[in-house]
């Protein structure tokens, strides 16, 4: 931005500083400038458009450049320390931004800063203006504009440096430029603002012009910061004292221009743009402006900016010291595993000693991981995981009892601090919309006003049924009641239908985050949603887009192939749907491919588990079925999903006694129930034509031999 000359540091506290400061480190802070020397531009046209007053940006420059010095040797890539530059300032300013009682207005100071005969009076108006607008977008929207129209990056930059992409950022730009001017519009006293625009109405779709346009205005501004200052400035960086920056305080600044003058450029600029065409093709959803957050949240509207966001995922092994205190009293142990693992597999026991636990994690990529009470997982059967993220480093836990799960503390890398963030502000978003629906419907089933009458009838013979068959009888009527969407009394399904409204808003706006803010946290978002919504998520189509965008930024990375599985299965496995092919191994330790078995034939695939005794009493009923049809024209073949060990599987196999082919998937190393869509249940059952097309899934015995009848399939004769 256009910057007046500064003395960024009062020498006099250079010659006089005290005997502490003689033991600086000299090679480190030749290196530091070295690196820096191809930032100082960027970053100084980017702090002074960030900053809102002289207290601010004497905060803002000073905590970067000290927090960067502090953090130098931990950055790996010091060809991208503007990238960490720009990131820390961006947080450093939302932290001021939040904290202040005066976000929407302009401080009268603020247009005495403008050069003298550079500016009208007009234009002045606008800037005041325009600041008022531009606090009401959204974050990511805001830094977007800040940093294309104003700093005059360009998108390729801005993805760099927002770990991004150049649609993401085309679409942010796009969507704060209709949200600014539909502001414009309806604002009566921004009418200089509208007729500004109105004026202007050529669009700029060349980059180079654009940038060439903000270059020519820059030329007649004040001097900017010379980087010798910032030298001095490093230079004056006692050893330790990035622990203890009360130091720096005693050195004098002189005023900066903040960032009026490029305001006054984007008045100018930006709403060249506005007029054309969109950025981005297809329909751009203007978005809305709502009243700020709570100050302790990062944001005022919308999301974490993805400068935010973390670094790509390492190709290093990731090592993580977890320490923790455990304030529930009933905890003897943690159980340790990946978000994506079943319980029911390998897992680490973290032994808690008098309260406390700790624990190396050494895994190849950083991602989520999920802590498990034990005694909730292997006595009470219902749990609540504690999800945190691998990063390198110490990561801290300070645990309550699964009642107070909410009041848990995780600190420690930025993948974890942005989960954190993330969760406050859905809650913070969302909460007080689901809170009284929520009520209301415990207080229904405080009264047993919450079930409709059959599915009363339902439950109560569920409680104690005959024997398993019966049991296995009716969840198939509960799950059906459901799918039909019967299982609600009168009043309760008033409310469900309000909280589903909630629940697609809620959907929308975790998708736009994820699209908006690529990170290994937000490709856990897109994971979670996919395993919780499955093919009933109404966003599938536009998290299937999303995903294109990821498995590009982390090719290697574990969730790039369990989502690419996820959503195939989503749109191959279904009725109509075509089946997908496998191979594996018999107990013998054969490998059989599902296609070789099937040959032509109508197949039953035959998902289950020793453990599922559900699974069982399903592969028990079909066994009358295959003794009729198996044939040239029908099989059955099984597929047994066990953990650890086949001990249990060959016992059942011995007391079943299933007359047809059983395969083995010993710890879901060929992803078979993934492709198949239930990675989390005990089985299933898919009923498959000759070509392949999937005919039913979850049939009966007795709906399997009525497919047989009306396909003509003859009876094995004996």
């Amino acid at each position: 931005m256009l910057l007046r000359r500064l003395s960024f540091l009062n020498m006099t506290y250079f010659k006089n500083r005290s005997q502490k400061m003689e033991g600086m480190n000299q090679q480190k802070q030749t290196l530091f400038m070295e690196a820096y020397a191809s930032c100082h531009d960027p970053f100084i046209r980017y702090c002074s458009a960030l900053a809102y007053n002289k207290i601010e940006l004497e905060d803002l420059v000073q905590d970067v450049l000290v927090t960067a010095y502090e953090q130098f040797e931990n950055i790996r890539k010091k060809d991208r320390l503007l990238h960490y530059l720009i990131r820390a300032a961006r947080n450093r300013a939302i932290s001021t931004w939040r904290r202040s009682k005066q976000r929407e207005g302009l401080q009268e100071a603020h247009p005495s800063w403008c050069r003298p005969g550079t500016t009208s009076p007009e234009v002045i108006l606008d800037i005041q203006l325009l600041y008022q607008l531009m606090t009401k977008l959204p974050d990511e929207q805001k830094d977007a504009i800040l940093l294309f129209e104003i700093s005059g990056f360009s998108m390729k930059e801005i993805a760099e440096i927002q770990r991004s992409t150049v649609g993401a950022v085309k679409t942010r730009i796009s969507r704060g430029r209709s949200s600014l001017r539909k502001m414009i519009e309806e604002k009566p006293e921004s009418k200089s603002l509208l007729g500004l625009l109105l004026f202007l109405r050529d669009p700029i779709s060349d980059e180079g012009f654009r940038s060439q346009r903000i270059n020519d205005s820059l030329q007649k501004l004040p001097p900017k910061i010379e980087q010798e200052e910032i030298a001095k400035m490093i230079n004056a960086l006692p050893d330790g004292a990035m622990t203890n920056k009360a130091w720096f305080s005693r050195i004098n600044f002189t005023p900066l221009v903040v960032g009026a003058i490029g305001l006054a450029i984007l008045v100018m600029v930006l709403f060249n743009f506005l007029p054309g065409a969109p950025l981005t093709t297809g329909t751009d959803t203007s978005v809305s402006v709502e009243s700020p957050q709570p100050d302790n949240l990062a944001l005022a509207n919308g999301f974490p900016n993805s400068v935010d966001n973390p670094l790509p995922a390492s190709s290093e092994p990731v090592k993580a010291l977890l320490k923790g205190v455990v304030l529930d009293p009933d905890a003897e142990g943690l159980y340790l595993l990946k978000v994506t693992q079943d319980t029911r597999g390998e897992k680490v026991r973290i032994p808690v000693v008098n309260g406390a636990f700790e624990y190396e994690l050494v895994t190849d990529h950083e991602e989520a991981f999920q802590l498990i009470y034990t005694h909730e997982l292997d006595m009470a059967g219902a749990w609540r995981p504690i999800v945190f993220f691998a990063e390198p480093g110490e990561i801290d836990f300070v645990l309550q009892e699964s009642q107070r799960a909410d009041e848990n503390k995780i600190e420690g890398g930025e993948l974890n601090r942005l989960w954190t963030e993330f969760q406050t502000l859905f809650e913070t978003k969302f909460y007080g919309q689901y809170a009284p629906i929520q009520a209301k419907m415990r207080e229904l089933f405080q009264n047993d006003e919450y079930s409709s009458d059959s599915m009363k009838v339902l439950l109560q013979a569920v409680r104690d049924p005959k024997d398993e068959k019966e049991r296995t009888d009716l969840g198939r009527k509960i799950t059906a009641l459901r799918d039909e969407g019967l299982h609600l009394s009168p009043k309760a399904k008033v409310l469900d239908d309000q909280r589903k409204i909630i629940d697609q808003k809620a959907l929308d706006w975790r998708y736009d985050y994820i699209s908006n803010n690529p990170s290994i946290m937000s490709y856990y978002l897109l994971y979670q949603d996919l395993k919780r919504s499955g093919e009933n998520n109404g966003n599938i189509g536009e998290m299937a887009v999303a995903f294109e965008e990821f498995k590009k930024l982390y090719p290697e990375h574990p969730y790039t192939n369990i989502i690419r599985e996820m959503i195939f299965s989503f749109k191959a496995i279904k009725v109509g749907g075509v089946y997908e092919d496998f191979i594996a191994p018999d107990l013998q330790g054969v490998e059989h491919q599902l296609s070789d078995l099937k040959k032509g034939k109508i197949l039953v695939l035959d998902l289950w588990a020793s453990w599922c005794r559900p699974c069982l009493q399903k592969s028990r009923e079909l066994i009358p079925v295959y003794r009729d049809y198996n044939g040239p024209d029908f099989t059955v073949v099984g597929v047994a999903r066990e953990f650890k060990n086949t001990e249990r599987l060959e016992k059942t196999l011995t007391r079943e006694q299933y007359p047809w082919m059983n395969l083995l998937e010993l710890d879901d190393q060929n992803e078979i129930w993934l492709k198949y869509k239930i990675p989390f249940s005990g089985g299933g059952i898919f009923l498959i034509d000759r070509e392949g097309e999937i005919l039913a899934i979850e049939p009966t015995a007795e709906e399997v031999r009525k497919i047989l009848e009306d396909q003509g399939i003859p009876k094995t004769k004996r």
